[in-house]
């Protein structure tokens, strides 16, 4: 473990990330940063890794945002929470080493034809929010407040190919009967299971902070 000199945070290791994992392709790139496809290559396990660009010192703001996602990304041990493996630095990037979402962000989930023009059933939308508000109980007892939650920032890793839902209308549902679903959702429905059983990861800590008890 060695010290950010930018940061002040701790690095995990303080090697050279491709002397560890073989990177391979893109999965995405943004404003801040990409994510690619890897394998460590001890053993083969498939990870994501997300580099981003180490800001300038004057960029105080976009350092705090680093420093709070490492931070909390580090605290956090959660089914529904994606997991941050370990830390890289090397030549002015930062490499954060995470669990692989297969299957992008419930947002793009929801705008595609996958999803159908009815969205998900009662009883996924149920699956889904059981997922969401267990992960947000756990920050809440470990005093973290995530301050971001949205669709975007919740990231889906299907078991199988992602599922499909009818393009039929469904019924609206009282706020009794929502209440109900969530009460009672399990991985089975009518003998089925649900796709989107275990497949929410929570991701995105930028804005996140801790908070004290009372």
């Amino acid at each position: 473990v060695v010290n950010s000199v930018a940061l002040g945070i701790n690095i995990d290791n303080p090697g050279d990330i491709n002397d560890f994992y073989r990177i391979g392709k893109k999965l995405g790139e943004g404003n801040f940063g990409s994510v690619a496809k890897a394998a460590v290559k001890a053993t083969g396990a498939v990870r994501a890794i997300k580099t981003i660009p180490i800001p300038p010192t004057k960029d105080e703001r976009r350092l705090d945002f680093l420093r709070h996602e490492i931070k909390i990304s580090k605290m956090v041990d959660h089914p529904s929470i994606i997991k941050l493996f370990e830390v890289f630095e090397n030549n002015k990037k930062l490499h954060l080493v995470l669990e692989l979402c297969r299957n992008g962000d419930l947002w793009e989930y929801m705008k595609s034809s996958s999803a159908g023009s009815s969205g998900l059933s009662e009883f996924d939308s149920a699956v889904v929010m059981q997922q969401l508000l267990r992960g947000v109980h756990y920050m809440h007892r470990s005093f973290i407040c995530h301050r971001d939650l949205k669709a975007q920032n919740m990231l889906l890793t299907f078991k199988s190919k992602p599922p499909t839902t009818s393009t039929k209308s469904q019924p609206k549902t009282s706020l009794g009967k929502v209440a109900a679903l969530l009460a009672t959702a399990t991985s089975t429905a009518d003998n089925k299971e649900s796709p989107f059983e275990n497949s929410i990861r929570i991701t995105d800590f930028g804005l996140s902070c801790n908070f004290n008890h009372g």
